[in-house]
Parts: C-alpha cells; sequence; structure tokens
C-alpha cells in the first residue's frame, strides 16, 4: 500500500539521479543482503525458538536501527520519529502481554 502512494508522489519511471553499474550493483547488494539473507536467518531462527518470541524480536528491530542511527550516525530524533518510537514500543509491550 505505501508502495502505491509512494508510486503517485515519486513514480517509478521518473528515476531522479545517475543509473549505472555502481548504483545497480548497490541495490543488488541491499536486496541480498538487507532482504533475503535476513529472511532466511529470521526462518531459521524459528527453529530454536518459539514464532511469538520471533514476532517481538522483530518488533525490536525499528528500535535497534533507531537507537544505532543515534549512536553511529549522530542523527536526532524529530516528534513524529518520537511518536513512532513510542507506538512501537507499545506495540512490543501488547504483544508481550498476550505470551
Amino acid at each position: 500500500m505505501g508502495s502505491i502512494i509512494s508510486n503517485i508522489v515519486h513514480p517509478i519511471w521518473k528515476i531522479e539521479g545517475n543509473v549505472n553499474t555502481k548504483s545497480m550493483i548497490q541495490v543488488a547488494i541491499v536486496v541480498i543482503l538487507g532482504t533475503s539473507i535476513a529472511y532466511l536467518i529470521y526462518i531459521a531462527s524459528l527453529n530454536y525458538i518459539s514464532s511469538s518470541l520471533a514476532g517481538i524480536l522483530t518488533a525490536f528491530e525499528p528500535v535497534l536501527a533507531a537507537i544505532l542511527s543515534v549512536i553511529i550516525f549522530g542523527l536526532t530524533f524529530s516528534v513524529v520519529e518520537l511518536i513512532g518510537f513510542v507506538l512501537v514500543f507499545i506495540s512490543i509491550f501488547i504483544l508481550e502481554k498476550r505470551l
């Protein structure tokens, strides 16, 4: 759903910037490492932990990414990002109580 709305604002057929071999290799690396391998590791982890625990740990991913972006890159949070941060924590607590 988000990609459909995003495509209205930034149509995929109107790419801004340079599309060259280097940028395509970088996209391939993100797809392979950031998506495929991460998904395979997640599926493999289900052999060792329960699916409900895996779901809760998955909910921590955006929180960890936000914390690491502050530590590593020195980014700051806007009000909207802080609200999102709080909402993620609330959802984690709700999921944890259901276990």
